[in-house]
């Protein structure tokens, strides 16, 4: 799980922030062999490696704190463009319009072999003046999508993640509230 705590060090209220990240899978032995989309029922986005009639080597995340904003599953071509062929990479609004507008509503990528990525955002997020809030995400590999989504559904119920709001540093939820070695084991 990557755990963000963001706190706004402003004088400013900051509003409708967006945390997300970025993936490039590259699932198998083709980074041009990939299939990926995004699961509704359980919020899970996914990825895997597609040799033309079986998938395999799945990879997925998905948003256990903070609200799901965006989940996007995109070929190389449709939006970035890669430096190295020639490209202007992931650009500003590129990135904007993916942490904002990014549910595909089509299964279209599920099953064809593409090379892809991913962006997974939690959003919109306001903060006050010294606000605090927390992020975090499930980042997973399995089998299957039905190993992908048993690990997703452990991480969003297993975890007291309400217990370390507002105390950075503090992963183990002990009542020292300091960093002690636990945090960082």
């Amino acid at each position: 799980t990557i755990r963000y705590i963001i706190r706004n060090t402003t004088g400013a209220t900051i509003n409708n922030m967006r945390v997300g990240l970025y993936f490039d899978w590259d699932c198998g032995s083709s980074y041009t062999s990939n299939a990926g989309g995004f699961e509704s029922s359980d919020s899970v986005l996914w990825i895997a490696y597609d040799n033309g009639s079986t998938q395999s080597a799945f990879r997925g995340c998905k948003v256990v704190q903070g609200p799901l904003v965006s989940a996007m599953t995109a070929k190389y071509g449709d939006i970035a463009e890669i430096p190295y062929f020639g490209g202007n990479g992931y650009v500003t609004y590129e990135k904007y319009q993916s942490m904002t507008y990014g549910f595909d509503p089509t299964d279209s990528l599920k099953s064809r072999q593409n090379q892809l990525f991913q962006v997974l955002t939690a959003g919109p997020i306001t903060l006050a003046p010294d606000g605090i809030d927390t992020v975090a995400f499930a980042v997973m590999g399995a089998a299957n999508l039905t190993g992908i989504q048993a690990i997703a559904n452990r991480a969003t119920v297993s975890i007291p993640w309400s217990c370390c709001k507002g105390t950075t540093g503090n992963i183990d939820c002990d009542t020292e509230g300091g960093v002690d070695i636990s945090d960082l084991s």
